[in-house]
């Protein structure tokens, strides 16, 4: 994320009502506690996963584990490609990509040491992917 991007969201949760803190920090030094959050969302619509190098890819789940309480989940949320309009102006990994192979999000939680990383739904091109920190 930029700062541009930042403020975006910032005035985005705002107008919605919702409390929300945005930090840009890098992905492998996150400016929180350890054990400081329930729930970690990682918005991956911009196909940020699949585009990491697989340290790059520990690292920043190692970190999200960091500031995880035991027991806490993270939930990605990623773009699948779709049909029809998503599938032509290229949303999700691509099929054949080395990510989608090995298994996407679900096998990347699982590496990461998540437990119970498993698809809670696919909808209007978006899937939802549900992992938990081991207590």
């Amino acid at each position: 994320a930029t700062p541009a991007e930042a403020a975006r969201a910032s005035k985005g949760a705002a107008q919605a009502g919702v409390l929300v803190e945005v930090e840009v920090t890098p992905l492998t030094t996150l400016p929180y506690e350890a054990e400081a959050f329930d729930l970690v969302l990682i918005d991956d619509t911009g196909r940020l996963m699949p585009g990491l190098a697989d340290a790059d890819r520990a690292a920043l789940l190692q970190e999200t584990q960091r500031v995880l309480r035991p027991g806490g989940r993270v939930l990605v949320v990623e773009t699948t490609g779709g049909s029809g309009l998503a599938a032509l102006f290229g949303g999700g990994a691509p099929p054949d990509s080395p990510y989608r192979q090995a298994g996407g999000a679900v096998a990347a939680l699982h590496a990461g040491g998540f437990r119970s990383a498993r698809q809670l739904a696919e909808r209007e091109g978006l899937a939802f992917i549900e992992g938990m920190k081991p207590r």
